[in-house]
């Protein structure tokens, strides 16, 4: 599946493909990457680093590194989701 088969699809396809990973085995992580990387680059706040990461019973989910001052200002870890994907929010780490 490319990314932008991806994009195209339903908040349902997304989860049914979702359900055929196997996370451990790193299945659909260029899927993430991509993911990881579009949020960096949409985002209002200054990332210093996203990367794939792997949720309890293997989900993909986003860990995108920001200033800690920031920290306030985006959702709880898990509560946002961005193409697919839930995000936690961490400090950069300095």
């Amino acid at each position: 599946m490319s990314y932008d088969d991806w994009l195209c699809s339903t908040p349902e396809q997304k989860q049914r493909v979702r359900e055929g990973w196997d996370v451990y085995e790193r299945d659909g992580l260029g899927i993430v990457l991509c993911a990881a990387g579009r949020l960096v680059l949409s985002s209002k706040i200054k990332i210093y680093e996203a990367v794939p990461g792997t949720y309890h019973g293997g989900e993909w989910v986003i860990h995108a590194s920001i200033k800690e001052e920031l920290l306030p200002d985006v959702p709880k870890g898990l509560e946002q989701e961005f193409e697919g994907f839930r995000v936690i929010w961490l400090p950069v780490a300095t």
